[in-house]
């Protein structure tokens, strides 16, 4: 098991090696934030909306970070996305962002990391974005341009290696992606009944880099996916994380 991860991962040393250095170099002596925690794993009861009190289902999730920003003096949820290619334009309607403004604001709530009594409000997200590339060889100059060998500035400078990007987010937002949330479980409990037959979300965002990508394809053409399922997949336990956070 462990040689296996080994041979997996040894290849990338290099790389995650480069891309932490120069996170260092840019952000380092940033002076403008406060670390409160990080990889913080949350367990909330939903109760059920017919009354509001019965126990629906755990809401489970691990936020990156908490942030307090020392100019302003609030607090934001970071998220931290390592990618290829730095891309924006979606971050408004991230998802996996809504799960973490959503039952996340509250378990922050009852570790005493925002006012128990919802009057603390949270700035929005902070997505803390780090490129896959190894580093340039090239020298530059102090304003971090790369240079050709005669000492000009190059006309071929990399893509930004980084990005912080906050976006803003209100209470009035957070009770809708709630409901979103709500409604997706009715379905899965509809599934389970066998009332609706279960249903996928394909799109840019929700297949690009989905593990279960090529098991997709087979299924969607009729062919034997629960062979690659078998080849491919092994069993672990996700929410494993959860459970020894409530001594389990």
């Amino acid at each position: 098991m462990v040689e296996e991860i080994d041979a997996k991962w040894a290849p990338h040393r290099d790389l995650g090696i480069a891309m932490l250095d120069r996170y260092i170099a840019k952000y380092g002596k940033d002076d403008e934030w406060k670390v409160l925690v990080t990889e913080f794993p949350f367990r909330t009861i939903v109760h059920h909306p017919r009354d509001g009190v019965t126990p629906w289902f755990w809401y489970v999730g691990i936020l990156d970070g908490i942030w307090w920003n020392l100019r302003t003096k609030r607090k934001v949820i970071v998220d931290h996305k390592t990618t290829v290619a730095i891309q924006l334009a979606y971050l408004a309607m991230d998802q996996q962002a809504t799960a973490y403004w959503t039952w996340g604001v509250e378990a922050l709530m009852l570790e005493g990391l925002l006012a128990p009594d919802g009057s603390e409000k949270i700035d929005g997200f902070l997505f803390n974005f780090l490129r896959k590339a190894k580093a340039d060889a090239r020298s530059a100059n102090k304003e971090g341009y790369y240079l050709n060998k005669d000492g000009s500035i190059s006309k071929k400078q990399p893509a930004p290696y980084h990005a912080r990007v906050p976006i803003w987010r209100d209470w009035t937002e957070r009770e809708k992606a709630k409901q979103m949330v709500i409604e997706e479980f009715k379905d899965i409990e509809a599934v389970r009944r066998g009332v609706i037959a279960p249903y996928k979300n394909p799109s840019q965002f929700t297949c690009t880099g989905c593990w279960a990508l090529d098991i997709c394809e087979l299924h969607e053409i009729g062919q034997d996916w629960q062979e690659m399922r078998a080849m491919t997949t092994r069993t672990w336990q996700p929410y494993s994380e959860h459970e020894i956070r409530e001594g389990r």
